[in-house]
């Protein structure tokens, strides 16, 4: 006799998880810039909690990397923790609340990533845009 499988049928939910929120914002970033930013998304899994780091990176200047924020959370997408650069921690109820909490933190470091696309960009990119 033969060993017996006795998992079940695991389905996946189509639930956009945060971990797929952020994996979709890295890849906007990198087409809003034309590849000059990208976004990294970066997991840890320890003791029962998934930290998310959201990165941006910036290729052009020897890969550096600018810690945007991070959020972190149990096997349950939400309730979840949002830590921002200053490590100030908010409690994200849901994707909305997500959503919303992400775009404050984006705008909070606009003058960071423009600096950072800033530098990024050669003469002659420049004069593209602005000339």
């Amino acid at each position: 006799m033969g060993v017996k499988d006795v998992w079940p049928e695991l389905t996946p939910s189509n639930e956009l998880t945060p971990l797929g929120i952020l994996r979709k914002q890295a890849s906007l970033l990198f087409r809003k810039t034309n590849g000059l930013l990208e976004g990294e998304v970066v997991t840890d899994g320890k003791g029962g909690v998934f930290l998310h780091r959201f990165n941006v990176v910036a290729p052009a200047l020897g890969y550096f990397k600018h810690e945007l924020f991070s959020i972190g959370h149990g096997l349950n997408s939400y309730p979840l923790t949002g830590t921002n650069s200053k490590g100030e921690q908010t409690a994200i109820k849901s994707e909305d609340e997500l959503y919303g909490w992400i775009a404050a933190q984006i705008i909070d470091q606009k003058p960071a990533l423009e600096r950072l696309l800033n530098e990024s960009m050669t003469d002659s990119m420049r004069a593209e845009l602005v000339g």
